[in-house]
């Protein structure tokens, strides 16, 4: 499939459902154990699915992937403990709001072009950080 658009959509209804078992477990599992069959889950999936086209290597980019997903872990952690803690009605889209992050690093590092769509999406990611945290 080549239409990121309904991929986008895909996503969401994934990861939707995600947050929606991740929190119903957690109601039973501790966030460790709850996180461990998650992720352990996750991976026997990806590696299965893209085993066979995996590049190889130690370039520079191989390395950004690597801290990529060093984040990624350490932002799991995060998320689970925090998940564990607070309603995911909360949690989930607060959590979500990294794109503001990411969004001006990119503008800041890969040279994104910055637009009005984007400012206004960056105020709006901000306000719902403030209005879903009170």
């Amino acid at each position: 499939m080549n239409n990121w658009f309904v991929l986008i959509i895909l996503y969401i209804i994934v990861t939707g459902l995600w947050g929606f078992f991740a929190k119903f477990s957690s109601g039973i599992l501790n966030w460790q154990t709850n996180m461990s069959y998650v992720w352990f889950t996750a991976f026997v999936i990806n590696i299965s699915y893209i085993f066979n086209n995996i590049k190889w290597g130690f370039t520079k980019a191989h390395w950004f992937a690597i801290v990529g997903g060093i984040f990624a872990a350490i932002g799991t952690i995060i998320f689970y403990k925090a998940l564990s803690l607070a309603p995911a009605s909360k949690v989930i889209p607060i959590s979500s709001t990294y794109i503001v992050l990411t969004v001006l690093l990119c503008i800041l590092f890969l040279k994104e072009p910055l637009t009005w769509k984007l400012i206004l999406g960056i105020i709006f990611g901000i306000s719902s950080i403030i209005l879903l945290s009170k």
